[in-house]
């Protein structure tokens, strides 16, 4: 394991309204299947996740305090067919989880998946405010 996954366990679960200057003034936009990198979700739009680290998200995660099977957990993430899709925000460059996904997305990140198969709904700025909108925070200012 690589020290840098070993520090993205305890970066902070965010919530939209954390990274993103000035939510108010963004719009939802186009909705489609996309693979995201799973380091480029910075959290969720679940109360009981945000503000506490992935760690913390991980251990709270009820399916996790009996079981966690590996291969259960990646047919879980890549079989599309038979799952629900994990469904993400996109604000800029990065993600949020909005829906289903919690669970698979936490794992993806401990069991280093680099991408996973997602519907991302991006979120954009209303034209009409443009001038007087600062833009999202991107990843690389985290």
């Amino acid at each position: 394991m690589k020290n840098s996954e070993k520090e993205e366990y305890f970066e902070l679960v965010y919530h939209p309204a954390d990274l993103v200057k000035d939510i108010a003034f963004y719009v939802e936009g186009k909705t489609y299947r996309d693979t995201v990198p799973v380091a480029d979700i910075k959290g969720t739009l679940h109360p009981s996740c945000y503000d506490n680290n992935w760690l913390v998200m991980m251990m709270s995660l009820e399916r996790h305090r009996d079981d966690f099977d590996v291969e259960k957990v990646k047919e879980a993430i890549f079989n599309t067919q038979y799952f629900e899709p994990i469904y993400l925000s996109k604000y800029g460059d990065i993600y949020f989880i909005n829906g289903g996904g919690n669970h698979r997305v936490c794992q993806a990140k401990f069991l280093g998946i680099e991408t996973i198969q997602c519907v991302v709904t991006e979120f954009v700025i209303e034209k009409a405010v443009l001038p007087g909108v600062m833009p999202v925070l991107h990843k690389s200012s985290i």
